[in-house]
């Protein structure tokens, strides 16, 4: 090779390795859904994380204000169903009182009455469908199942002094309150709801409250 033809080679190879590397065009980064390898629910947009459960908190106030103190009970009227069975509720003959002294349950749930004192007691009701399941002994026990919305007083007709409450609410997103009229419904899914205050001989109320993941606060003046 002679020198002309040497410097013409050394000159390409010196442009070669002056010449800029090509870069890569940025790549968007993936959504939540892409990354699972799924696409986003129907109703919610790619990358749009779902949003959880809320609990709705308050409380009752009464008038008379002392009715509270028997306790109270607060229920969605619309809530969304979740395909769970019915929950069962106890409510036993003990030291001459029914206890506890109010039992809630779902529409298509049962109760079973119980009886662990030495002496026979009887269960019946006036209310609704006006039932009577006849006299239980010590240690005995009777199931009912309430397919019906509503509230029964439940008596005994040998011991008179004797009451309780049963609420059969139409959803299983239901609490009692405390002694103070406190209440808290947990794990209620997002949406818009009427929900229901009751106590024992006074007027139901009902409000609409939205929940979202977060805490909503609902608070309920019940009369007569």
């Amino acid at each position: 090779m002679n020198t002309k033809s040497f410097l013409v080679t050394m000159a390409i190879l010196a442009s070669s390795a002056c010449a800029p590397v090509a870069t890569q065009a940025p790549v968007a980064a993936p959504t939540a859904s892409a990354v699972a390898g799924q696409a986003a629910p129907a109703g919610q947009k790619a990358g749009q994380l779902a949003v959880g459960r809320g609990t709705i908190v308050g409380t009752i106030t009464t008038n008379p204000w002392h009715n509270i103190k028997a306790g109270g009970v607060v229920y969605l009227e619309d809530g969304p169903k979740d395909g769970t069975p019915p929950r069962s509720g106890i409510l036993d003959n003990h030291d001459m009182a029914f206890v506890p002294n109010i039992v809630v349950i779902e529409a298509g749930g049962s109760v079973i009455f119980t009886n662990t004192d030495p002496m026979v007691h009887n269960v019946f009701s006036p209310d609704g469908e006006k039932w009577n399941l006849g006299e239980l002994p010590q240690n005995a026990s009777v199931v009912k199942r309430f397919d019906n919305v509503g509230v029964y007083a439940i008596l005994c007709n040998l011991h008179t002094n004797m009451l309780a409450y049963l609420v059969v609410a139409p959803s299983n997103h239901f609490t009692r309150t405390d002694p103070e009229g406190g209440f808290v419904l947990k794990d209620v899914p997002p949406g818009t709801y009427r929900v229901t205050a009751w106590v024992p001989r006074l007027k139901p109320v009902t409000q609409t409250v939205t929940v979202g993941g977060g805490e909503s606060t609902l608070n309920f003046e019940v009369g007569r």
